[in-house]
């Protein structure tokens, strides 16, 4: 993904916003010295390829690169979707209807374009028993590049500072069997109330925190698995098709990576061959990322106090793994680089 980010010529804007942490603490118990790793070793090893940006930073990015030449219509939601073998008509909650030669919907996790051509999100969701609630909040802590984590049984609460360390996003991560809060932001955080209010640590100062802030995100965490990402001239890409989840650390990889791939199949190729071809080329590349979920939870959220345990430890070996390239962060190093990108040449065509 960094390769495309550079090709797209915006690499030095993406790294002046990144988040520069540069150390990982593990919070054992509040009083105790923490467990820290320097994360730098690991950008080091891997040429200062790996880069972290939070999501509003990289969307502002991408769309101040794109506005001069690309129309973007805000308020407004596809709400029916139809096609013939020469064009896809769309219509929408408030604007007109229009006709367009491909429809592609990249619109997340809960895809809307998904539900209507491809039919209900139970079908293709696969939770992962975890959800999450992410939010900003002003660097009370006084942390500087750093990321700190503290973990009860079944439980993560954790802080990282954002590009100029003046704030901070809070994570509250926790097992669960699927919840039924729907889109309730009220019930939503009643229920982290509940939930981490004896959890101690720094947790008391987020749930205050948590009140106040005006970008509170609360979402089960889930993977993405559909038999197919097209139907005619309608595709999906991102999230909508393949979300690997925030446990992979994968998303914006896959998303990125597959908007590269598209884009030389458009440019080669009639709408629906084209969402055909990219499929055929990415589907290997997503399955692998997705793969790389299934030890997140253990880490981020260890299920039992010896779970715990056995994750700090590991933390502590870490700076042996890193320069082993195994481990959790060796696997994401290969799934992330396991596909072969098209040159920039390649994207001239008849289409």
């Amino acid at each position: 993904s960094v390769d495309v980010i550079e090709q797209m010529g915006l690499l030095t804007k993406v790294r002046e916003q990144q988040t520069q942490i540069t150390t990982l603490s593990v919070v054992r118990k509040p009083g105790l010295r923490t467990i820290d790793l320097g994360i730098g070793t690991l950008r080091q090893r891997r040429r200062n390829r790996d880069l972290e940006i939070v999501r509003d930073d990289l969307a502002r990015i991408l769309y101040d690169a794109t506005r001069n030449d690309t129309e973007y219509l805000f308020g407004d939601s596809v709400k029916a979707i139809e096609q013939d073998a020469g064009e896809v008509r769309v219509s929408f909650e408030h604007g007109p209807p229009r006709t367009f030669d491909a429809v592609i919907g990249a619109d997340g996790q809960h895809s809307t374009t998904r539900a209507l051509v491809f039919g209900e999100e139970s079908a293709f969701s696969r939770p992962m028993g975890a959800y999450v609630a992410i939010f900003t909040v002003d660097n009370d802590l006084e942390l500087h590049d750093r990321s700190v984590i503290y973990n009860r049984p079944g439980l993560g609460a954790a802080v990282y500072t954002m590009a100029g360390n003046q704030r901070c996003k809070a994570i509250l991560l926790f097992r669960s069997a699927p919840l039924g809060l729907g889109r309730d932001e009220a019930a939503q955080r009643a229920y982290l109330r509940e939930r981490f209010g004896a959890m101690g640590w720094q947790v008391p100062w987020i749930l205050r925190q948590m009140e106040t802030t005006d970008d509170f995100y609360f979402d089960d965490v889930a993977q993405v698995r559909m038999p197919r990402w097209s139907r005619g001239r309608v595709g999906l890409a991102g999230d909508a098709a393949y979300a690997p989840s925030l446990l992979s650390g994968q998303g914006t990889t896959l998303a990125i990576v597959g908007a590269r791939v598209l884009a030389r199949q458009l440019s080669q190729a009639p709408p629906a061959k084209a969402l055909e071809n990219a499929e055929r080329t990415l589907r290997p590349f997503v399955e692998k990322n997705q793969k790389v979920a299934s030890g997140g939870i253990s880490l981020l959220v260890p299920a039992t106090r010896a779970g715990i345990a056995a994750r700090n430890l590991a933390v502590r070996a870490a700076p042996l793994f890193m320069r082993l390239g195994s481990g959790f962060a060796g696997q994401l190093e290969q799934s992330s680089n396991a596909i072969e990108l098209p040159r920039p040449d390649e994207l001239k065509g008849p289409h």
